[in-house]
């Protein structure tokens, strides 16, 4: 995936169901990233949601539902127990977590 700060456009519903979830899930990723870049870390680790969940910890959801869902559940690779971890480490930045989020989306 490449970098983008704008989001994407709303891919067309005029394709078949494989073409149709792959445009989808392409422009929703790209979103999150888009949305996400630029934010320095302060705010991107800030918690202001009820559910106790940053920015960081949505982005590191997101990568672990992309090796989950696809890469374990689908195509049934054992992935090491370090690349499905959740939590947000001190220090960690957003830089890292939509790298991150971006290397499983090209795993995908």
């Amino acid at each position: 995936m490449p970098p983008t700060t704008t989001p994407p456009m709303t891919p067309s519903l005029l394709a078949d169901e494989k073409t149709t979830l792959h445009a989808f899930l392409r422009y929703l990723r790209e979103s999150v990233i888009a949305k996400s870049t630029g934010v320095d870390d302060e705010q991107a680790a800030r918690e202001l949601v009820p559910s106790g969940k940053s920015l960081l910890a949505l982005l590191k959801h997101l990568t672990v539902m992309e090796l989950g869902w696809v890469s374990w559940a689908y195509a049934g690779v054992d992935l090491p127990s370090e690349l499905c971890d959740q939590e947000v480490r001190p220090g960690e930045t957003a830089e890292e977590v939509i790298a991150a989020y971006r290397a499983a989306a090209a795993r995908s």
